[in-house]
């Protein structure tokens, strides 16, 4: 009976032992649960006020705390948990947040879980200007689920990404989505959608778009220069000139030479050459070389205005050019020391001109011209030599003869006049001997 007793006690105390073990470790387990709710609470506030490196410290040790409990944290808890640790070693920079985020990823996919980290990976590779990277990870989120402000910004960083690569329009597509949202990429938005119509020959779109953010400071003073650059190519010459000449006045405007090269050339094909004058010489001024064309077009403006050693400085710039340029060059230049009244010099010009073989009207002209100042300047032998191989059927021909004739006729070298009538192949033996008896009485006259 007594050890039935013992044994009766023996049981009661285990069992009381048991009971209180398990009220302990109850007690335990709902102070830790108590404790990991809290950390759990305050690495996500501060996560959402960007204090990422505390934030970590805190969602870490909220998941060590897993292995000290029975029943761990509900599943999306802790994996809400990682994304934020993963998340704010990629905002801290750390060396392994990249890998680790994209890791992340890659295991959760399709998981919406993925969806910030993805939009956050996107703007990683966006800033790193790696864009196709970008690209794919935005094309992981549905962006019309996002709230205004980051749709906005994922389709203007995806639209970028591919602006880049010259894909303008899904460039465009993006951009188009993002200007639908006010806010902080309202005006780059609307500024690269004009760009990509811009670059897709669609002018009318782009300066509908360029017009849009002429307020903004930073993309207001650079769009002048691309509209001034459509109205040219489109030869709305007229919108041109109104708008350049009011942009070139205000101070903020970027690329004003550029615009005033454009202006000044616009006038310059109108013929209005007295407008177009300051603009070209601005540009000139400014610019540390010009272009072939656009040496010629300042001399010829020049020229035009009588400027005549003014336009032979400028075209001596690209008179050795071996070109129809080249040629018409050289033929302005001649006229230039004609006007000036350096006769040497427009001869020698003229000569060059004649030898250049691109355009044979002016070949032609010049030719005749350099035969008439070789006799003016009593280059006699020059003078026939040239003015005897113009064509019967050349403009120039009737009076090509006539100053032949007169230089065989007031010769003072009467044998070599015998001597270059005699050459003349293309002369009938009656017409040399009514210019041999002309010559003769001529002679006699003057004895």
């Amino acid at each position: 009976m007594q050890n039935q007793k013992m044994k009766s006690m023996k049981v009661i105390t285990s069992l009381l032992i048991f009971f209180t073990c398990i009220s302990i470790i109850s007690a335990q387990e709902t102070g830790l649960f108590t404790d990991r709710e809290a950390t759990f609470k305050r690495g996500k506030d501060l996560f959402s006020r960007h204090l990422f490196g505390p934030a970590s410290v805190e969602l870490q040790q909220y998941l060590k705390q897993q292995s000290q409990l029975i029943h761990p944290a509900p599943a999306n808890l802790m994996l809400e948990a990682n994304q934020m640790v993963k998340l704010a070693a990629l905002y801290l920079n750390l060396p392994q947040g990249e890998k680790d985020l994209v890791d992340f990823v890659y295991r959760y996919s399709p998981d919406p879980v993925i969806n910030e980290p993805c939009l956050a990976l996107g703007s990683y590779y966006y800033n790193q200007k790696l864009y196709s990277k970008s690209i794919d990870f935005y094309d992981k989120v549905q962006i019309s689920d996002l709230k205004d402000d980051v749709r906005a910004e994922s389709h203007f960083k995806k639209g970028y990404g591919y602006f880049v690569n010259r894909a303008f329009k899904e460039a465009a597509d993006h951009f188009q989505e993002a200007s639908n949202f006010q806010g902080a990429y309202y005006y780059p938005t609307h500024y690269y959608l004009g760009m990509c119509h811009y670059f897709d020959d669609n002018p009318k779109k782009a300066v509908t778009h360029f017009e849009r953010v002429s307020k903004s400071p930073t993309y207001g003073p650079l769009v002048p220069y691309y509209i001034v650059q459509i109205y040219f190519s489109g030869k709305e010459y007229e919108k041109l000139i109104d708008y350049s000449e009011r942009m070139i006045t205000i101070p903020s405007t970027r690329n004003i030479k550029e615009i005033r090269l454009l202006l000044g050339q616009t006038y310059f094909l109108k013929g209005l050459y007295s407008q177009a004058l300051p603009h070209l010489a601005y540009y000139e001024a400014n610019t540390p070389r010009l272009t072939q064309e656009e040496f010629y077009q300042l001399a010829f403006t020049q020229y035009k205005l009588g400027m005549y050693q003014t336009a032979v400085n400028t075209f001596m710039e690209i008179a050795l050019l071996d070109s129809k340029l080249g040629q018409l060059v050289n033929y302005y230049m001649a006229d230039c020391y004609v006007h000036l009244g350096d006769l040497p010099s427009a001869r020698s010009a003229f000569r060059k001109v004649a030898g250049m073989e691109f355009e044979k009207s002016m070949m032609e002209e010049a030719a005749f011209n350099y035969g008439k100042l070789s006799a003016q300047l009593k280059h006699e032998r020059d003078a026939i030599n040239t003015l005897i191989k113009i064509n019967k059927i050349s403009p120039f021909y009737t009076e090509a003869r006539t100053i032949v004739n007169d230089i065989l006729l007031h010769s003072a070298d009467y044998s070599n006049s015998i001597e270059i009538m005699e050459s003349l192949t293309d002369w009938s033996p009656e017409q040399k001997w009514k210019l041999l008896i002309k010559k003769l009485r001529s002679k006699r006259l003057y004895n």
